[in-house]
């Protein structure tokens, strides 16, 4: 809050300005402490009597407290304004205080009367809610309020990802769709393999083609078996060992199809926490 210094020597420079600065010393304050109970509220008064009278009380509209002027209860209240003149030393005239005031009423300014709800008072809330609420069922709320936090701490900037089975026009408000994990599955850290020591390090792939070298070892050996020719016997293909002699068989194969690696699946979207 702002403080204003009256105890200067010299002669204090005691002007209209600083009506101007007490004003604009204590309003803000107050309007800010009224704010605590919210927009369209009852701070204090307006009470229902006999007749649907309500009295006189204090009300807060908009980031500002205004006076209400009770009277015979109406479905809207709205803003008035009063004009006071002061005489002058020169004799004249001329307003001094504008007070501003809500009343029952239609005007250019209305609010209906149904909306305003009434504060309670912090010591009766207070007692209140102990009246209700046990020590004993308190300290288990916080406890349990403690660890929800730690269990959700770690969706956090992006630090755990959950599984969403819906579009991504779905996603809940404060949620994205991780898109580096688009079309990958994730796998264990581990330091001492070299494709798993990083964390975010991207590899694999979804098909593999084999080559001669990927096959297992074994070793063969072929008897008594021959097969001559193919078309009138002008092309040995395999020819069988004999007295002494090793021959080899020849031949091709293959077209190097890759090896399909996906284990069953079904598609999701990785999403994350983002406030």
């Amino acid at each position: 809050m702002n403080k204003l210094e009256y105890n200067n020597a010299g002669g204090f420079p005691m002007t209209t300005n600083r009506l101007e600065d007490i004003q604009e010393t204590y309003t803000p304050p107050i309007n800010g402490l009224a704010a605590m109970a919210g927009d369209l509220a009852i701070i204090s008064g307006c009470n229902e009597s006999g007749n649907n009278i309500i009295t006189d009380g204090f009300v807060f509209i908009n980031g500002e407290i205004f006076e209400f002027r009770g009277g015979i209860k109406l479905a809207n209240i709205t803003l008035f304004e009063e004009k006071i003149n002061k005489e002058f030393e020169n004799g004249k005239q001329k307003v001094v205080i504008t007070k501003r005031y809500f009343t029952f009423g239609t005007g250019a300014q209305n609010y209906k009367w149904e909306d305003f709800k009434r504060i309670m008072p912090l010591k009766t809330l207070t007692e209140t809610f102990e009246n209700k609420v046990s020590r004993s069922e308190l300290e288990q709320l916080k406890n349990e309020v403690t660890l929800l936090k730690k269990q959700n701490a770690v969706f956090q900037a992006g630090g755990g990802m959950v599984l969403w089975n819906k579009p991504a026009n779905q996603i809940p408000a404060g949620w994205r769709e991780v898109v580096d994990w688009r079309g990958r599955m994730p796998v264990g850290f581990d330091p001492n393999q070299e494709e798993f020591n990083q964390i975010g390090k991207t590899g694999g792939s979804k098909t593999h083609t084999l080559f001669q070298t990927n096959l297992p070892a074994m070793s063969f050996y072929l008897k008594d078996i021959a097969i001559w020719g193919v078309g009138g016997g002008s092309k040995q293909q395999v020819l069988r060992q004999t007295f002494g002699h090793n021959y080899s068989i020849e031949g091709s194969g293959g077209n190097s199809t890759p090896v399909n690696h996906l284990d069953p699946y079904r598609t999701v979207l990785f999403i994350e926490f983002i406030g």
